[in-house]
């Protein structure tokens, strides 16, 4: 089966590929003889999945019940459908397969938040996202996913908050995390949203502040540990 103790095993789905950032995190509790498929909007150069496709999670172009674990990490913030999206999760996940996810839970986009560090390239970076998603799309997730879970067929659903600090985490967490804020100004650019966010300052203005033992509270982004496991056989949604 798919999630054990010692592993992930099977056939693996990431929704959100992208450049890899979680597909590493994801290899480093793959078994043996366990494969990594990737399904991205615009597929990249992504060395640690053995294929990958394009489409999107609202509509996934797999046969039902093709995979032991779905996972994705920053990537239901931005389906066009939370419930659609879960659909199609299920559909593709074998019966007494898995779900894993972490999203985001951004307070800086919250009315009244204090922004915390206050680099203009920070600050830039967070009108970015306010841009891009508002609170309540934001509070969706949290809100709705478990419900969502349980109507399409998962159940040992598990949902817990995970603020992360940078010195707690590293210089690999750092380079991780500003890969995926390379993801987001991508993802605007895309999307033909302005922004005036520069990446390489932030990183700059990140990396002294690590150098200096600042905890910049996970960037302010707190992240949403989600797990769940699909209910008995194979059972095509929706149909």
């Amino acid at each position: 089966m798919a999630s054990e103790p010692d592993g992930l095993g099977g056939r693996i789905l990431e929704l959100g590929s992208g450049e890899g950032a979680f597909s590493r995190l994801l290899r480093q509790v793959m078994k043996d003889g366990a494969t990594l498929v990737g399904i991205d909007r615009e597929p990249r150069e992504n060395a640690c999945l053995d294929s990958s496709v394009e489409g999107l999670v609202e509509n996934l172009p797999f046969s039902s019940g093709s995979f032991d674990v779905v996972a994705c990490r920053f990537v239901l913030v931005y389906v066009s459908s939370l419930e659609k999206a879960i659909q199609e999760i299920a559909r593709v996940t074998v019966g007494g397969g898995v779900f894993l996810s972490h999203e985001l839970l951004i307070d800086h986009l919250r009315p009244g938040s204090t922004v915390y560090p206050k680099h203009s390239s920070f600050l830039a970076l967070v009108e970015l996202m306010r841009s891009i998603w508002s609170a309540t799309a934001l509070e969706e997730v949290p809100l709705r996913l478990p419900g969502l879970l349980r109507e399409h067929g998962f159940d040992d659903i598990n949902v817990l908050p995970q603020p992360a600090a940078m010195v707690q985490h590293g210089p690999s967490w750092l380079a991780s995390r500003l890969a995926q804020l390379r993801d987001v100004r991508d993802f605007a650019i895309t999307e033909g949203i302005a922004t005036t966010c520069d990446l390489d300052a932030l990183a700059e203005d990140l990396t002294r502040d690590y150098e200096h033992d600042v905890d910049v509270v996970g960037l302010g982004i707190t992240t949403l540990g989600i797990s769940a496991r699909r209910i008995g056989a194979q059972h095509i949604m929706g149909s």
